[in-house]
Protein backbone atom coordinates (compact mmCIF):
# COMPACT_ATOMS: atom_id res chain seq x y z
CA UNK A 1 0.00 0.00 0.00
CA UNK A 2 1.31 3.21 -0.81
CA UNK A 3 1.58 6.29 2.17
CA UNK A 4 0.50 9.42 2.49
CA UNK A 5 3.97 10.04 2.94
CA UNK A 6 4.94 8.19 0.06
CA UNK A 7 2.55 10.22 -2.27
CA UNK A 8 3.63 13.43 -1.53
CA UNK A 9 7.09 13.01 -2.10
CA UNK A 10 6.36 11.15 -5.51
CA UNK A 11 4.56 15.21 -5.74
CA UNK A 12 7.58 16.80 -5.33
CA UNK A 13 9.15 14.88 -7.82
CA UNK A 14 7.10 15.98 -10.45
CA UNK A 15 6.93 19.68 -9.17
CA UNK A 16 9.86 22.14 -9.36
CA UNK A 17 8.15 25.31 -8.42
CA UNK A 18 7.71 26.48 -4.89
CA UNK A 19 4.24 25.78 -3.53
CA UNK A 20 2.93 28.41 -0.92
CA UNK A 21 -0.04 27.88 1.35
CA UNK A 22 -1.69 31.38 2.53
CA UNK A 23 -3.73 31.83 5.41
CA UNK A 24 -5.59 34.74 5.47
CA UNK A 25 -7.67 35.10 8.89
CA UNK A 26 -9.70 38.37 10.36
CA UNK A 27 -6.65 40.09 11.73
CA UNK A 28 -3.81 38.04 10.84
CA UNK A 29 -1.43 36.27 7.44
CA UNK A 30 0.44 33.80 7.54
CA UNK A 31 2.14 32.34 4.69
CA UNK A 32 4.49 29.66 4.29
CA UNK A 33 6.71 28.28 1.53
CA UNK A 34 8.03 24.60 0.35
CA UNK A 35 10.61 23.50 -1.59
CA UNK A 36 9.39 20.35 -3.03
CA UNK A 37 12.62 19.66 -4.48
CA UNK A 38 14.56 19.41 -1.10
CA UNK A 39 10.82 19.12 1.32
CA UNK A 40 12.56 21.95 3.11
CA UNK A 41 9.85 24.86 4.32
CA UNK A 42 11.81 27.51 2.05
CA UNK A 43 12.56 30.75 3.86
CA UNK A 44 10.83 30.98 7.44
CA UNK A 45 6.91 31.73 7.92
CA UNK A 46 5.87 34.86 7.08
CA UNK A 47 2.92 36.52 9.59
CA UNK A 48 1.42 39.85 9.61
CA UNK A 49 -1.06 41.53 11.36
CA UNK A 50 -3.78 43.80 9.15
CA UNK A 51 -6.65 46.08 9.37
CA UNK A 52 -10.30 46.12 8.42
CA UNK A 53 -9.35 49.18 6.58
CA UNK A 54 -6.30 46.81 4.57
CA UNK A 55 -6.43 45.66 1.18
CA UNK A 56 -5.23 41.60 2.37
CA UNK A 57 -4.71 40.75 -1.16
CA UNK A 58 -2.23 43.65 -1.84
CA UNK A 59 -0.29 43.07 1.48
CA UNK A 60 0.22 39.67 0.69
CA UNK A 61 1.29 40.19 -3.06
CA UNK A 62 4.25 43.25 -1.36
CA UNK A 63 5.43 40.43 1.19
CA UNK A 64 5.83 37.85 -1.46
CA UNK A 65 7.59 39.75 -4.24
CA UNK A 66 9.88 41.57 -1.08
CA UNK A 67 11.64 38.34 -1.48
CA UNK A 68 13.16 38.57 -4.80
CA UNK A 69 11.94 35.62 -5.63
CA UNK A 70 12.81 34.52 -9.75
CA UNK A 71 10.61 31.52 -9.61
CA UNK A 72 6.64 30.93 -10.00
CA UNK A 73 4.84 30.15 -7.10
CA UNK A 74 1.62 28.03 -6.75
CA UNK A 75 -0.22 29.09 -3.75
CA UNK A 76 -2.84 27.65 -1.69
CA UNK A 77 -4.87 30.00 -0.06
CA UNK A 78 -7.37 29.32 2.91
CA UNK A 79 -10.18 31.97 3.86
CA UNK A 80 -11.37 32.78 7.00
CA UNK A 81 -14.07 30.58 8.89
CA UNK A 82 -16.27 33.48 9.46
CA UNK A 83 -16.28 34.31 5.54
CA UNK A 84 -17.55 30.59 4.79
CA UNK A 85 -21.05 28.64 5.57
CA UNK A 86 -20.56 24.90 6.14
CA UNK A 87 -23.35 22.98 5.99
CA UNK A 88 -23.73 18.85 6.68
CA UNK A 89 -26.28 17.06 3.91
CA UNK A 90 -27.12 13.23 4.38
CA UNK A 91 -28.23 12.41 0.41
CA UNK A 92 -28.44 9.44 -1.37
CA UNK A 93 -26.18 7.77 -3.32
CA UNK A 94 -26.67 8.90 -7.08
CA UNK A 95 -24.52 9.56 -10.15
CA UNK A 96 -22.32 12.81 -9.97
CA UNK A 97 -24.30 15.10 -12.17
CA UNK A 98 -27.37 14.20 -10.20
CA UNK A 99 -25.18 14.84 -6.89
CA UNK A 100 -24.55 18.35 -7.91
CA UNK A 101 -28.14 19.32 -8.62
CA UNK A 102 -29.21 17.87 -4.95
CA UNK A 103 -26.14 19.86 -3.37
CA UNK A 104 -27.62 22.54 -5.11
CA UNK A 105 -31.26 22.53 -4.22
CA UNK A 106 -29.83 21.72 -0.52
CA UNK A 107 -28.19 24.90 0.24
CA UNK A 108 -30.68 26.95 -1.23
CA UNK A 109 -31.99 28.30 1.84
CA UNK A 110 -28.88 28.98 3.11
CA UNK A 111 -27.49 30.91 0.29
CA UNK A 112 -30.38 33.26 0.00
CA UNK A 113 -29.86 34.30 3.80
CA UNK A 114 -26.28 35.57 2.18
CA UNK A 115 -26.40 38.89 0.71
CA UNK A 116 -24.33 38.96 -2.91
CA UNK A 117 -23.21 36.10 -4.97
CA UNK A 118 -21.88 33.20 -3.65
CA UNK A 119 -20.02 30.19 -4.34
CA UNK A 120 -19.95 26.70 -3.15
CA UNK A 121 -17.81 23.96 -2.95
CA UNK A 122 -18.23 20.14 -1.62
CA UNK A 123 -16.95 16.90 -0.58
CA UNK A 124 -18.33 13.42 0.20
CA UNK A 125 -16.70 12.64 3.39
CA UNK A 126 -18.45 9.35 4.45
CA UNK A 127 -20.74 6.54 3.23
CA UNK A 128 -24.03 4.82 5.12
CA UNK A 129 -25.42 2.06 3.21
CA UNK A 130 -27.33 3.90 0.40
CA UNK A 131 -26.59 7.21 1.65
CA UNK A 132 -23.42 10.09 1.29
CA UNK A 133 -22.13 12.51 4.23
CA UNK A 134 -21.73 15.40 2.17
CA UNK A 135 -19.94 18.43 3.18
CA UNK A 136 -20.84 21.80 1.73
CA UNK A 137 -18.66 25.27 1.90
CA UNK A 138 -20.06 28.29 0.72
CA UNK A 139 -18.18 31.99 0.28
CA UNK A 140 -19.12 35.30 -1.43
CA UNK A 141 -18.09 35.73 -4.68
CA UNK A 142 -16.94 38.67 -4.21
CA UNK A 143 -14.37 37.59 -1.40
CA UNK A 144 -12.89 34.90 -3.84
CA UNK A 145 -12.71 37.01 -6.96
CA UNK A 146 -10.52 39.58 -4.44
CA UNK A 147 -8.27 36.39 -3.82
CA UNK A 148 -8.03 36.00 -7.04
CA UNK A 149 -6.91 39.03 -8.10
CA UNK A 150 -3.57 37.91 -5.92
CA UNK A 151 -2.35 36.81 -9.74
CA UNK A 152 -2.63 40.32 -11.34
CA UNK A 153 1.03 41.54 -11.68
CA UNK A 154 2.69 39.19 -9.44
CA UNK A 155 4.55 35.49 -9.84
CA UNK A 156 1.72 34.02 -8.05
CA UNK A 157 -0.45 31.42 -9.79
CA UNK A 158 -3.32 30.50 -7.24
CA UNK A 159 -3.78 26.97 -7.42
CA UNK A 160 -6.91 26.36 -4.90
CA UNK A 161 -9.00 28.51 -2.94
CA UNK A 162 -9.66 26.41 0.68
CA UNK A 163 -11.45 26.84 3.73
CA UNK A 164 -8.94 27.42 6.57
CA UNK A 165 -11.35 24.82 8.88
CA UNK A 166 -11.19 22.19 6.00
CA UNK A 167 -6.97 22.53 5.85
CA UNK A 168 -7.19 21.47 9.68
CA UNK A 169 -9.08 18.71 9.29
CA UNK A 170 -7.42 17.05 6.93
CA UNK A 171 -4.36 17.56 9.10
CA UNK A 172 -5.76 16.44 12.16
CA UNK A 173 -6.99 13.42 9.63
CA UNK A 174 -3.25 12.78 9.39
CA UNK A 175 -2.23 12.79 12.61
CA UNK A 176 -5.35 9.99 13.18
CA UNK A 177 -4.01 8.04 10.44
CA UNK A 178 -0.75 7.94 11.95
CA UNK A 179 -1.75 7.13 15.57
CA UNK A 180 -4.00 4.30 14.01
CA UNK A 181 -7.33 3.31 15.13
CA UNK A 182 -8.21 3.11 18.99
CA UNK A 183 -11.71 2.18 18.20
CA UNK A 184 -15.54 3.63 17.78
CA UNK A 185 -14.41 6.48 19.52
CA UNK A 186 -11.46 7.48 17.13
CA UNK A 187 -13.67 7.68 14.05
CA UNK A 188 -14.27 11.35 15.98
CA UNK A 189 -11.85 14.14 15.10
CA UNK A 190 -11.82 17.14 17.14
CA UNK A 191 -9.62 20.09 16.65
CA UNK A 192 -9.02 23.21 19.66
CA UNK A 193 -8.10 25.84 17.94
CA UNK A 194 -6.63 29.04 19.91
CA UNK A 195 -5.10 32.04 18.33
CA UNK A 196 -4.09 35.46 17.98
CA UNK A 197 -7.93 36.83 16.57
CA UNK A 198 -10.09 33.85 16.58
CA UNK A 199 -10.53 30.68 18.41
CA UNK A 200 -12.76 27.66 18.03
CA UNK A 201 -13.47 24.29 18.10
CA UNK A 202 -14.25 21.53 15.34
CA UNK A 203 -15.74 18.55 16.24
CA UNK A 204 -16.24 15.86 12.86
CA UNK A 205 -18.14 12.87 13.12
CA UNK A 206 -19.38 12.53 9.96
CA UNK A 207 -21.10 15.81 10.30
CA UNK A 208 -19.05 18.53 11.23
CA UNK A 209 -19.65 21.23 14.35
CA UNK A 210 -17.70 24.16 15.12
CA UNK A 211 -18.01 26.72 17.80
CA UNK A 212 -16.41 29.69 17.82
CA UNK A 213 -14.93 30.81 21.69
CA UNK A 214 -15.04 34.03 22.61
CA UNK A 215 -11.38 34.07 23.78
CA UNK A 216 -8.13 35.07 21.58
CA UNK A 217 -4.64 35.74 22.34
CA UNK A 218 -3.90 38.95 20.97
CA UNK A 219 -5.10 40.62 24.16
CA UNK A 220 -3.38 37.98 26.67
CA UNK A 221 -0.70 38.97 28.41
CA UNK A 222 -0.23 36.11 31.33
CA UNK A 223 -2.13 33.52 32.89
CA UNK A 224 -2.31 35.17 36.22
CA UNK A 225 -3.62 38.49 34.71
CA UNK A 226 -6.23 36.81 32.38
CA UNK A 227 -7.47 33.92 34.79
CA UNK A 228 -11.08 35.02 34.36
CA UNK A 229 -10.87 35.24 30.57
CA UNK A 230 -9.27 31.56 30.67
CA UNK A 231 -11.21 29.74 33.02
CA UNK A 232 -14.27 31.18 30.72
CA UNK A 233 -12.58 29.47 28.02
CA UNK A 234 -12.28 26.05 29.47
CA UNK A 235 -15.87 26.86 30.95
CA UNK A 236 -17.21 26.83 27.00
CA UNK A 237 -15.06 23.90 26.34
CA UNK A 238 -16.71 21.54 28.69
CA UNK A 239 -20.13 23.20 27.78
CA UNK A 240 -19.43 21.97 23.95
CA UNK A 241 -18.59 18.89 25.22
CA UNK A 242 -21.85 18.08 26.85
CA UNK A 243 -23.55 18.86 23.02
CA UNK A 244 -21.33 16.20 21.19
CA UNK A 245 -19.95 12.49 21.43
CA UNK A 246 -16.63 12.62 23.35
CA UNK A 247 -13.45 12.30 21.49
CA UNK A 248 -10.58 9.80 22.23
CA UNK A 249 -8.24 12.99 21.29
CA UNK A 250 -8.13 16.33 20.73
CA UNK A 251 -5.82 18.20 18.85
CA UNK A 252 -4.34 21.50 19.78
CA UNK A 253 -3.43 23.88 17.06
CA UNK A 254 -2.39 27.87 16.32
CA UNK A 255 -0.63 29.86 18.82
CA UNK A 256 -1.84 28.40 21.94
CA UNK A 257 1.34 26.16 21.50
CA UNK A 258 3.53 28.91 22.25
CA UNK A 259 1.96 29.53 25.54
CA UNK A 260 2.26 26.19 27.63
CA UNK A 261 0.98 27.75 30.40
CA UNK A 262 -2.46 28.32 29.17
CA UNK A 263 -2.74 24.94 27.09
CA UNK A 264 -1.99 23.03 30.59
CA UNK A 265 -4.44 25.21 32.59
CA UNK A 266 -6.97 23.58 29.66
CA UNK A 267 -5.85 20.20 30.09
CA UNK A 268 -5.80 19.92 34.03
CA UNK A 269 -9.86 20.55 33.58
CA UNK A 270 -10.31 17.77 31.37
CA UNK A 271 -7.96 14.50 32.89
CA UNK A 272 -9.02 11.54 32.25
CA UNK A 273 -11.91 12.47 29.45
CA UNK A 274 -9.42 12.60 26.51
CA UNK A 275 -5.90 12.81 25.48
CA UNK A 276 -4.58 16.21 24.22
CA UNK A 277 -1.88 16.01 21.43
CA UNK A 278 0.13 19.01 19.90
CA UNK A 279 -1.01 19.15 16.37
CA UNK A 280 2.64 18.89 14.20
CA UNK A 281 1.76 19.07 10.72
CA UNK A 282 5.67 19.00 9.26
CA UNK A 283 5.71 15.98 11.12
CA UNK A 284 3.17 13.94 9.67
CA UNK A 285 3.48 15.37 6.32
CA UNK A 286 7.68 14.56 6.91
CA UNK A 287 8.81 18.08 5.77
CA UNK A 288 12.05 19.79 7.34
CA UNK A 289 10.59 22.61 8.98
CA UNK A 290 12.71 25.77 9.86
CA UNK A 291 10.68 28.29 11.72
CA UNK A 292 11.06 29.51 15.24
CA UNK A 293 7.48 28.82 16.67
CA UNK A 294 5.97 25.24 17.12
CA UNK A 295 4.99 24.26 13.61
CA UNK A 296 1.28 23.61 15.18
CA UNK A 297 1.19 27.18 15.28
CA UNK A 298 1.11 27.01 11.07
CA UNK A 299 -1.73 24.37 11.00
CA UNK A 300 -3.53 25.77 8.76
CA UNK A 301 -1.08 27.22 6.03
CA UNK A 302 0.67 23.42 6.24
CA UNK A 303 -2.72 21.87 5.61
CA UNK A 304 -3.25 24.13 2.68
CA UNK A 305 0.21 22.74 1.31
CA UNK A 306 -0.69 19.70 1.78
CA UNK A 307 -3.88 20.05 -0.27
CA UNK A 308 -1.76 21.36 -2.66
CA UNK A 309 0.46 18.60 -3.10
CA UNK A 310 -2.35 16.11 -3.08
CA UNK A 311 -4.18 16.70 -6.43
Amino acid sequence: MVTVVEKIKEAFLKKTRLLSGIEIEEGHVRILFLDRESSVTFYKPIEFEVKKEDSIINLIKNEILSLNLNEKIEAVIGVPVSSTLIKNLKLPKMEKRDLIEAVEWNIKEEIQTIKGETVYDFAIVGEEEDMYNVLVVVAKREEIEEIENLEKNSNITIKHIDSNLIALLNIAQLHKEKRGSLGEEDSIICILHIDKDISYIVHFQNNISTQILNFSLSGYSSLEENMAEVTKLTNEINYFFLTVNEPSTVYISGEILEYPEIKEFIQTKFVGKFAFVDMNPAEVLDINYTGDKHPGVYSIPFGLIYRGLSE
